[in-house]
């Protein structure tokens, strides 16, 4: 926020640093988004956002985001063979 009045109270926001393609930023509200993530690929961000006054003399402010991805469990399981054959004596315990 900005207690300043008029052009100096209007802000902009901007990623402008650690961004490789992945986030968006609203620059009037400075909301972040994000295109889908994946932790196998990459699990953690470190974004640098920049706020910046419209005054005579702009003004910024910088921040540090850290974003880390937390695991979902979106990989399949896989069978290695087609078949398994398996002995079974007829007196084993249940278990």
């Amino acid at each position: 926020s900005d207690k300043d009045l008029g052009e100096n109270a209007r802000i902009t926001y901007a990623i402008t640093g650690g961004n490789d393609g992945n986030f968006s930023i609203d620059p009037y509200h400075g909301d972040i988004t994000t295109e889908p993530l994946d932790r196998e690929t990459k699990s953690t961000y470190n974004l640098t956002i920049t706020a910046s006054d419209h005054g005579r003399v702009p003004l910024t402010a910088t921040a540090y985001v850290i974003v880390t991805v937390l695991d979902e469990n979106d990989n399949s399981p896989v069978f290695n063979e087609a078949v398994y054959n398996v002995s079974v004596p007829e007196n084993t315990k249940e278990g």
